[in-house]
């Protein structure tokens, strides 16, 4: 599952270093498929049709896409489309 986080560089950063000190510290580091996104680059690769996905993430730190496509009343397919570059 690919996590999306709204923060900043910083915040990708840290998450990082965290990584990096459980590896140093020899613990098994679960891999994290997350996308880290600034909000004002959300905003510039979205199309106006994505308003209602933008709306949904905007304000939250974590979106789990699965729970996003439920709470959108969404299928994978009808909302891939709006994420086709």
């Amino acid at each position: 599952m690919v996590e999306i986080k709204n923060g900043s560089i910083d915040d990708f950063f840290a998450s990082a270093k965290e990584s990096a000190k459980e590896i140093d510290e020899g613990l098994k580091v679960t891999p994290k498929h997350t996308i880290w996104m600034e909000t004002e680059d959300l905003f510039n690769i979205l199309k106006p049709t994505r308003t209602k996905v933008i709306e949904y993430i905007k304000n939250k730190e974590k979106v789990y896409y699965s729970v996003m496509l439920k709470e959108l009343g969404k299928s994978p397919s009808s909302l891939n489309k709006y994420w086709s570059f």
